[in-house]
């Protein structure tokens, strides 16, 4: 995948990611160590979204390199279905039936595989935008944000082979994400719109009363968003961990 620009000696990696406010831009080396370059790309007032990301794609400093790897990331309301169970002909029915007062036209709603945790996540991608990426780089790869955040976090627990059931607390776009695993595979995965400080925690509680977890035994895993409120969550929960 190659942008127009100067012959470097060095290929990179380009993570483009959709926010409310914008978007991020973060450009980083393949098979360095150097730290990743960041940008936040306001939206400009008056002007559409993808206007916006498609000079900042094509100005001199994003295309002057040569990305061997372009991914868009979409952090949009997403839902879960096994694999067994999920047939690509539904996808839009699922959505428009989880997410009833999303603005997600049938163009918008996207899927992916996670063979790994056994499920596919259902999501929704502006196709502007999608569009727009592709006309510079034609083999983006597309990815649900919540649909990474969750492996991530499935490969942690993979590391540590816990015995015990354990619900994951984080933020993503459209607020509190809480999933949970049993011996190392998905059990629940839910979005929840509101902030960790405000009614995080009572999503939390909730959320683990349903499952069915057990305060004495089972375990909470706090992302850093949720730190804050470590010491309400310990009142509740005996084994509380921070990640970082």
């Amino acid at each position: 995948m190659r942008a127009t620009g100067d012959k470097q000696i060095h290929s990179y990696r380009l993570s483009i990611r959709v926010q409310a406010d914008g978007f991020s831009l973060c450009t980083q080396a393949i098979g360095m160590r150097a730290r990743p370059q960041e940008e936040h790309v306001p939206l400009e007032p008056g002007t559409q979204a993808v206007d916006t990301l498609r000079r900042a794609l094509t100005r001199l400093r994003t295309a002057a390199c040569t990305y061997d790897e372009v991914e868009l990331l979409i952090d949009t309301p997403t839902t879960w279905v096994p694999l067994e169970e999920f047939h690509r002909d539904e996808v839009h029915a699922i959505y428009r039936l989880t997410f009833p007062h999303h603005p997600a036209g049938s163009e918008d709603v996207r899927y992916e595989l996670l063979p790994h945790l056994e499920v596919t996540a259902v999501y929704s991608a502006p196709h502007e935008l999608v569009d727009a990426v592709r006309d510079i780089y034609p083999e983006t790869r597309l990815h649900a944000v919540q649909g990474q955040m969750i492996e991530l976090s499935a490969q942690r627990e993979l590391k540590i082979r816990r015995t015990c059931q354990c619900l994951h607390a984080d933020l993503c776009g459209e607020g509190v994400l809480l999933y949970a695993f049993k011996e190392r595979q998905l059990l629940f995965a839910s979005t929840y719109p509101c902030t960790p400080s405000s009614d995080g925690l009572y999503f939390l509680l909730n959320t683990w009363q349903m499952l069915g977890l057990d305060r004495q035994t089972d375990t909470c895993v706090l992302h850093p968003p949720f730190h804050t409120i470590k010491d309400k969550v310990t009142q509740f929960i005996k084994k509380v961990e921070l990640c970082e």
